[in-house]
């Protein structure tokens, strides 16, 4: 109508934004990733780092996630699960939620992914290659059946998965996380 204004609240397509936010953040040092155990009777796992964004699941206590990603937001210490997801480590309170219990577990990760990220997953022929060769479409399904670490040009810091589907793809790897995009697959 005219002289009346309405507002539109866009967030909710404009999602990704907030996703790049929390992975630009910066890295808890004392809290390295990998397996963490739940400490509290129960912690709510957000969509986005923020604690008022969506709950997409909750740990209960003693309940063990792996997390690929450690960021620090004010006060609080915040986890990104491996399937995506996030995890308050420390509360803005400075309670503790999550203790570390060791290293990433590669063989507790192997298994189906599905490519989440827009853009689709980088493709790598080998590890060790600086740059990736092809994509994986988002919304496809693939299965992983070994994990590693990568270390040297688009593969730095990612956690990588070797696909094990039958058909022409097997045996070429896939990013399942990457510093620089967050969760991938």
């Amino acid at each position: 109508a005219p002289g009346k204004r309405q507002y539109v609240d866009l967030s909710k397509y404009e999602g990704a934004e907030g996703g790049r936010r929390a992975i630009q953040a910066p890295d808890a040092a004392a809290y390295p990733p990998g397996r963490y155990k739940c400490v509290s009777s129960w912690v709510n796992c957000r969509e986005l780092p923020d604690t008022s964004s969506p709950i997409v699941g909750r740990f209960v206590q003693e309940q063990e996630l792996s997390l690929v990603a450690v960021k620090v937001f004010g006060t609080a210490v915040r986890g990104l699960a491996e399937r995506g997801g996030w995890v308050s480590i420390i509360a803005s309170g400075g309670k503790i939620l999550f203790e570390r219990q060791g290293d990433l577990d590669l063989k507790a990760l192997q298994g189906r992914y599905r490519v989440v990220a827009a853009a689709g997953a980088l493709v790598f022929s080998s590890l060790g290659i600086t740059a990736g060769a092809a994509r994986v479409k988002a919304g496809e399904e693939f299965c992983a059946g070994e994990l590693a670490h990568g270390q040297d040009g688009d593969q730095a810091g990612a956690l990588l998965g070797k696909r094990v589907d039958p058909g022409a793809a097997s045996g070429e790897w896939v990013v399942l996380f990457s510093p620089s995009q967050g969760v991938v697959s």
